[in-house]
């Protein structure tokens, strides 16, 4: 199996045309360059070079051929390694994220333009669907849900608290009274929200006083 080690000594060969001048752009010894040549030589099963001279070398019509060749391989991934060494930091590619509907058209959507402009290379694909228990089918990168995370093979990052307020109409009050406690809520008629194809809400009480209280309505 040819090496892309190997390439590059054969291109150094046909270049250089001499041993030394080989040892010397490679920055090894004239003995090491000789001991890969030979072995390369070996691995093939054909002459490679000849010996004209000191250290003169000549390239067989095998030689040669492996040379031009590898040269011209040698060119192209030197242009890839460049390449490869100048995306550094520059961020490209595609972005699939699926967000709910609501929240996705009032805060994820916003942030497209100015993500577009700071990052001309990056494709966003922004899904919307209220249903986040079975999300698309397609590939995706980021699934944002607010709820918690049911699916522990998924790695989690909080982006930020959903904040609710408990609200009642007054007509309401009037009728069926103020609750006093949280706990007061369960008798009382409550409309929740289904979210990510959760059957029931859930609020959380927080105080100073105390470590809280979570009712499912």
């Amino acid at each position: 199996m040819i090496k892309t080690d190997d390439l590059v000594l054969m291109s150094n060969l046909w270049r250089e045309k001499s041993i030394a001048g080989v040892a010397k752009r490679m920055h090894l010894t004239p003995s090491a360059i000789s001991f890969r040549l030979s072995n390369l030589e070996k691995r093939l099963g054909v002459r490679l070079a000849e010996r004209n001279g000191r250290s003169g070398i000549v390239l067989t019509a095998d030689g040669e051929f492996l040379a031009k060749r590898g040269d011209v391989f040698v060119s192209e991934l030197n242009i890839l390694f460049d390449e490869v060494h100048q995306r550094q930091g520059r961020i490209s590619g595609t972005v699939r994220i699926v967000a709910p509907f609501g929240l996705g058209r009032r805060h994820i959507a916003p942030l497209l333009g100015q993500i577009s402009r700071l990052y001309p290379e990056l494709i966003i694909d922004l899904h919307l669907t209220d249903d986040l228990s079975r999300p698309p089918n397609t590939v995706w990168d980021i699934l944002i849900r607010v709820s918690p995370l049911a699916d522990s093979s998924l790695v989690s990052r909080l982006l930020s608290h959903n904040r609710r307020l408990i609200c009642a109409a007054p007509i309401y009050i009037e009728q069926y009274g103020s609750p006093s406690h949280p706990e007061d809520l369960k008798t009382h008629k409550c409309l929740s929200i289904s979210e990510d194809g959760h059957g029931g809400t859930y609020w959380s009480f927080h105080s100073k006083t105390d470590t809280g209280t979570t009712i499912r309505i």
